[in-house]
């Protein structure tokens, strides 16, 4: 290895990426130099010449050893708190900067502090005796000429869990829908808040104790057909195509609106029965009517209606204006017909610190100021749907899903650039299923900004996706471990993340809003990551699908750890039936280019699929016979893997709409655009008969046998 690739080596560990990928089956997988090069520019080093890894060497270094303190310091409540001084004479003063503004300093010599040992210099043991209370503060030290802060984070032993929001109970079930694919008489053509307070009220009635749905995160209202809910503009603010035009306040007041929806209910009505909500069409009848409830908002000027959107602004800061302006802009050039993404946007508008846009947002301030309204809607109607479900006896509420990332033309990437990690994508390695690895077309955090700016960035998407939310999931958990990279073009690689930090700061988070924790945590999962889930008390995730011995049998529910939420399958798999039919085949087989003899060896993997299927609940089957040529097997193994799952110890149980209504398609084929429907399929009925069926009330009874509902208190 020649000495430039030595030293790129060097700052690539100091920068935590892996050259060196393992994939799920063991394979081995070697980034090439110019892949550590593309990533080391993405974190905001240059590594082409010997002079640039020299300057990135030297500031890397400086960031590790010269820092007078470290970035970050993470303790337990209750837990001692001693941190290194690197330094070992003079006078220091040190003060913890509290989250609600409080100091509590102190100062003295440095010298007369303890040795501090395992550090890379000299260093002193600051020793913290004031008590700090849970949060995430900051801690300032001084001495001499220097100056430097760091972040102190204080945690909970484990996050919030479910017997702190039940009191008691530890083994609950909820219901999981699409929330675009809820079907009522009175949405506009795509499921919506206002279907989603009555979904709670009607699973409550059956027992279920929370409702989960797909993110609600803000997309792109200028795009509606960029409708995947996992590749957001925003995990900052929602996603406003769901808000009920005839539950706004202003509705009733706007003869416009009310005129423009009844002009339209003839053509609803008939969308309402077509298998694919058409995106574009329901944001050619929805922005129309937001327009008109906006000027209704001004023109009435109701002062509590005023006070309430003011308040709303003021809490959600300039970051809601950013996003709101960020709409306006996109809306602006869309109409005259400016490529999509404000990468394509005139170089002037780039930048929102720029004149340009400052001009923009005084000559269109009603145009911004409208994006803004709608945001304010928007989290009145999800805040009201948590409500509901709470009011009608939910122990934990609205289950909501924090994306992994967002697009590089998305909102939080233009009004914050730093945060993000341009020139690269999220992926996964290659593995059985796909040899060439994959590129989602996310952007991941930039790591070392994230720690400069005293994790910020990731405090407040924790906080947007709590706040209506008794139960959170966070796709691809593995994340805060280690992310996949891939730069344009080329290979990638993993790049560390300060998983015990991030995991902290959720403790912390998760006890203010009160909100369970779940990490998706299936894949390519990094040594050690399902202990470090369990020791912060945040549930793992099992899918029936995945879960299987070393005899190729299926682990059978009943053997699930307790602190996980257990299901049959995710949204990027076929529901039970779907696999029991190979539909989900049949799709790949068209799709994929794959030879007859791959086709000929899936589908006699399947066939084996269903004999696992059907010795997992005790249903027997002649070897030789396809187990889908007995008209009972699928009854029964639905029935027999519905009861195990409500037998398991998972502290969570998620029925899937699609599996207990009997559906065969998926979700979301993962690799696909346009060859399959994906984000896109509507529920077969309408969200008033789910209860009434009897695959509905089979899996709920099955599930209320063995997981009582807590009694609520009245307080």
């Amino acid at each position: 290895m020649s000495g430039f690739a030595e030293r790129l080596d060097r700052l690539a560990d100091m920068l935590g990426i892996e050259r060196h990928v393992y994939d799920s089956i063991g394979a081995e997988h070697v980034a090439p130099d110019e892949s550590l090069r593309a990533i080391v520019a993405a974190m905001g080093y240059a590594a082409d010449t010997e002079a640039d890894l020299d300057a990135a060497l030297d500031a890397v270094t400086a960031i590790r050893t010269a820092r007078l303190i470290p970035e970050t310091w993470c303790v337990n409540e209750g837990s001692w708190l001693c941190f290194p001084v690197r330094a070992e004479r003079g006078a220091y003063r040190r003060t913890i900067v509290l989250e609600d503004g409080q100091k509590l300093a102190t100062d003295g010599l440095l010298e007369n502090l303890h040795p501090y040992h395992g550090e890379a210099v000299p260093s002193r043991a600051l020793l913290v005796t004031e008590p700090v209370p849970v949060g995430i503060h900051r801690v300032i030290v001084e001495t001499g000429e220097r100056r430097e802060e760091a972040t102190l984070i204080v945690a909970p032993a484990r996050a919030f869990g479910v017997t702190d929001a039940t009191g008691g109970p530890d083994r609950l079930w909820g219901l999981m829908a699409p929330l675009y694919g809820l079907v009522s008489d009175r949405n506009f053509g795509v499921g919506d808040y206002e279907d989603l307070g009555r979904l709670s009220e009607i699973a409550a009635g059956l027992g279920a104790d929370f409702v989960g749905v797909n993110p609600v995160h803000a997309l792109f209202p200028e795009e509606p057909e960029a409708a995947s809910p996992y590749s957001p503009s925003s995990r900052l603010f929602l996603n406003v195509m769901q808000i009920a035009p005839d539950k706004v306040p202003e509705f009733v007041a706007s003869e416009a609106a009310r005129r423009f929806a009844s002009d339209k209910a003839g053509a609803l009505a008939a969308d309402r029965t077509k298998a694919y909500v058409d995106y574009n069409r329901v944001a050619g009848i929805k922005l129309p009517i937001f327009e008109q409830l906006f000027s209704t908002f001004l023109e009435a000027a109701d002062p509590d209606r005023i006070a309430a959107f003011d308040a709303f602004r003021a809490a959600r800061g300039s970051r809601l204006r950013k996003h709101a302006l960020f709409d306006a802009l996109s809306r602006h050039f869309a109409v005259i017909g400016c490529q999509k993404g404000w990468m394509h946007w005139p170089r002037a508008y780039r930048d929102p610190g720029t004149a340009a846009v400052a001009d923009f947002e005084h000559d269109f301030e009603r145009d911004v100021t409208f994006f803004e309204y709608l945001q304010w809607i928007a989290d009145e109607q999800l805040g009201a749907a948590a409500s509901r479900a709470d009011a009608a006896g939910m122990a934990l509420g609205l289950y909501l899903d924090l994306a992994v990332g967002v697009t590089e033309g998305s909102a939080d990437c233009w009004t914050s650039p730093g945060d993000y990690a341009r020139g690269v994508s999220l992926g996964a390695p290659p593995d059985a299923f796909s040899a060439d690895g994959q590129c989602w077309g996310l952007l991941p955090l930039n790591v070392g900004e994230l720690r400069r700016r005293h994790f910020r960035p990731f405090i407040e998407i924790l906080r947007s996706v709590m706040r209506h939310a008794g139960v959170i999931r966070i796709d691809h958990i593995l994340g805060l471990a280690r992310c996949f990279w891939v730069p344009h073009g080329l290979p990638g690689a993993y790049v560390r993340y300060p998983l015990h930090d991030l995991l902290a700061i959720i403790a912390v988070e998760s006890h203010r809003a009160g909100t369970v924790v779940i990490g998706e945590d299936l894949g390519n999962i990094p040594d050690g990551l399902h202990e470090a889930l369990t020791g912060r008390g945040i549930l793992g995730c099992r899918a029936a699908y995945f879960e299987r011995q070393a005899n190729g049998d299926y682990l059978s529910p009943r053997d699930y750890p307790r602190d996980v939420l257990a299901s049959i399958g995710t949204h990027d798999l076929p529901p039970l039936r779907g696999f029991w039919e190979g539909c989900d085949l049949a799709w790949r087989f068209d799709i994929a280019d794959i030879s007859e003899d791959e086709e000929k060896a899936e589908i006699a993997g399947r066939v084996a699929d269903r004999h696992a299927l059907c010795r997992l609940v005790g249903h027997d089957v002649d070897f030789d016979v396809d187990p889908i040529e007995d008209p009972c097997a699928f009854g029964v193994v639905s029935a027999g893997l519905t009861a195990q799952l409500a037998e398991s110890p998972a502290s969570l149980v998620a029925l899937e709409s699609e599996n207990v209504l009997g559906l065969t398609e998926r979700t979301n084929m993962p690799g696909t655009t346009d060859e399959h429907p994906n984000w896109c399929r509507r529920l077969p009925l309408d969200i008033e008969g789910l209860a009434g069926r009897a695959g509905v009330q089979n899996a709920a009874k099955a599930m209320n046998a063995v997981r009582g509902r807590p009694e609520k208190s009245d307080d």
